[in-house]
């Protein structure tokens, strides 16, 4: 099963996990915020000025670095012993995999790949949907929130072209 990914981190130089948000191609969501591993003091303005306020402060949802992988790795083993990752951000997956292969494992399989629409008609309709998508939510750059614009938009471009090939 596809799983769509989106994380916030501190910035670009070091780059150190925030929190994460997956949702799955059948509607599953999983979201975790990360109360260790970074400090307001690693991260860029845009950062403290975009991110940061959004952060829920949930008590289910802010957890260890460790209880986050095993928290994730649990979810998705529920989801599929195979899961594919749809990220937009190679830096998502490289974040995703550092949390997760700081604990062993060896359920699911988990497969990555990047977005790349195999044509510049779909990369279009695909970005203006994802625009569309974000354009008037208040909580852009929240992981969840991105995540599951990022599995609507995915699915909607599928399924348009999907239409005019027929």
């Amino acid at each position: 099963m596809r799983i769509f990914l989106d994380t916030e981190f501190t910035d670009f130089q070091n780059a150190r996990l925030i929190s994460i948000g997956l949702v799955a191609e059948d509607g599953r969501e999983f979201y975790a915020e990360l109360s260790d591993g970074w400090d307001r003091e690693h991260c860029s303005q845009f950062v403290i000025d975009e991110v940061l306020c959004l952060l829920d402060h949930h008590p289910l949802t802010t957890m260890t670095r460790t209880e986050a992988a095993k928290r994730l790795l649990v979810w998705m083993g529920e989801i599929s012993d195979t899961v594919q990752l749809i990220y937009d951000a190679e830096i998502d997956w490289r974040l995703l995999t550092t949390l997760l292969w700081s604990i062993p494992f060896d359920q699911p399989t988990i497969e990555g790949q990047e977005l790349n629409w195999p044509g510049l008609a779909m990369a279009r309709r695909h970005e203006d949907l994802l625009k569309a998508q974000l354009s008037d939510e208040p909580q852009r750059h929240h992981a969840l929130v991105d995540s599951r614009a990022l599995r609507v938009s995915v699915l909607q471009t599928e399924k348009e072209f999907r239409a005019r090939s027929v």
